[in-house]
């Protein structure tokens, strides 16, 4: 809605690109917010996913900021595919790393509740840049976590971020008394496995629960209008299995060429609804013929 774009704009910046995969939040900033900041001509709004946006700009920054883009809460965070997967991978790190200027500073707020969460994205940014970045609980905004504040992931291209903090006094305080250091080794997330909330490589216990609950429940409610049906037709389940295959790894990936947006993943269903159309009407139109 602004904030980081207004405290940007008080403190000098020459050029702002406002990045919001939701244009709803950037209008609610243009109408509401008391500084208007998407009113000065320093600034440049872009309705897009965040990864997305750095894949295809070519422009260097001196800062990059990752607010809190997703609720970051645990109500969700067994969630297989959410809008945020693909931003908090080591290869979305290291695209950020060739967007910065040298000096650059990269600057990220994450409201993680798990410190397994934090410990991710410890490791996830020192496997990116090839150092370890300088974290610490920022106590401002305590209402984001449970640990009194939202954790905060601070880094440069150079290497050298921790002789600029410590050339600061104040800031080199406030680290010090809230300082985050990993507590042991963590999976990393990548674009081939981007779950960030999933301690491992396992499906999680919910998931497990809630398929199985779903199953009796069908099976338990089907059961007069099959008749006599006593065995499944594997044939037409391996065909169903794959099709489901096919469209969640397509919307995966597509959000990951296109960003993850509603519009990417009504595109690649849609056309994937349209491709068994078509062939169920070819299969009706040509004669069968022998496969040999």
């Amino acid at each position: 809605t602004g904030n980081d774009v207004a405290a940007a704009l008080r403190n000098g910046a020459g050029r702002v690109d406002a990045v919001d995969i939701d244009p709803a939040i950037l209008e609610i900033g243009r109408r509401l917010h008391p500084e208007r900041p998407y009113d000065d001509p320093r600034v440049v709004t872009v309705v897009d996913d965040a990864r997305s946006f750095l894949k295809r700009t070519d422009r260097q920054y001196d800062l990059i900021v990752f607010g809190t883009l997703d609720s970051h809460t645990v109500n969700s965070a067994m969630s297989n595919l959410r809008i945020d997967n693909y931003v908090y991978t080591v290869e979305a790190f290291r695209e950020v790393r060739r967007r910065l200027k040298p000096g650059g500073v990269v600057w990220l707020l994450f409201a993680f509740e798990r410190r397994a969460t934090g410990d991710r994205l410890y490791a996830m940014l020192t496997e990116a840049f090839g150092h370890p970045p300088v974290a610490f609980y920022n106590q401002d905004v305590r209402a984001l976590s449970p640990s009194g504040g939202g954790g905060t992931f601070v880094t440069d291209r150079d290497g050298a971020i921790e002789a600029r903090i410590n050339a600061t006094p104040t800031f080199r305080e406030i680290v010090a008394q809230h300082r985050i250091l990993p507590q042991g080794s963590a999976l990393l997330a990548s674009d081939d496995w981007p779950y960030l909330y999933v301690p491992g490589r396992a499906v999680p216990h919910l998931y497990l629960v809630v398929m199985g609950v779903i199953v009796g429940a069908v099976a338990l409610l089907v059961r007069r209008h099959v008749g006599t049906l006593r065995s499944l037709d594997w044939h037409f389940f391996l065909l169903g299995a794959a099709f489901l295959l096919l469209e969640v790894q397509s919307v995966s990936r597509m959000a990951l060429l296109f960003g993850n947006t509603w519009e990417v993943s009504a595109t690649v269903i849609g056309a994937i609804l349209f491709m068994v159309l078509a062939a169920n009407a070819m299969a009706a139109l040509v004669p069968q013929r022998a496969l040999p």
